[in-house]
């Protein structure tokens, strides 16, 4: 399968801190600017840099949350994880190579 290089979370990662580094880049850049639009612009550009910030944050921990969880179930069953993960598994390969259970 193609990936684009959207669809991998390590490129996603580094190009949400690439463009949030670009942003305070714009924002240093812009620092002693004094036309209202342009404060405006960047005080929006904060509140939007802070909200993906706590965002990111929250998505990670919730990440990192479920692989907890999930790893407990694998080790406090694991005849019944192992037993699941080969059904899946011939299910899938039954489905892959066209044949009928």
């Amino acid at each position: 399968m193609n990936y684009s290089h959207f669809e991998t979370p390590t490129a996603l990662r580094n190009d949400l801190h690439s463009l949030a580094d670009s942003a305070r880049s714009l924002l240093d850049a812009t620092s002693e600017a004094t036309d209202r639009r342009i404060t405006e612009a960047r005080e929006h550009l904060l509140r939007t840099l802070d909200r993906g910030r706590d965002g990111f944050c929250r998505m990670q921990e919730r990440t990192f949350d479920g692989a907890r969880a999930a790893e407990r179930v694998v080790r406090e069953h694991p005849v019944t994880t192992a037993a699941v993960a080969l059904g899946l598994g011939a299910i899938l390969l039954c489905l892959l190579s066209g044949r009928r259970i």
